[in-house]
């Protein structure tokens, strides 16, 4: 057999001083508590997305059911080629 060598440095156990530990665990404890607060502050205006998304959800369900949805599809998939006359189309509605 052949001479074992020793394990690096890296690799040996060390213990973690007091002052990193106690910077870690101010730097969670004053994250959390930002965090909680701007969440708290950012969540009440996120009403109108909650309501807008539902409502997009149960058009796009009640639109897959109808032909409509075929004759537009049909429009622009007509016009793929020509992506100027696309983006007038998009615009048309608005007109």
């Amino acid at each position: 057999m052949g001479t074992v060598l020793p394990l690096p440095y890296f690799s040996k156990p060390r213990k973690q001083p007091f002052s990193a530990n106690w910077a870690i665990d101010d730097r969670c404890r004053s994250f959390l508590i930002i965090r909680w607060t701007t969440w708290k502050v950012k969540t009440n205006s996120m009403q109108s997305f909650i309501a807008l998304f539902l409502s997009l959800a149960i058009f796009t369900n009640s639109l897959q059911g109808t032909e409509f949805l075929q004759s537009i599809q049909s429009v622009f998939i007509s016009n793929a080629d020509f992506p100027i006359v696309i983006l007038l189309l998009i615009r048309l509605p608005s007109l």
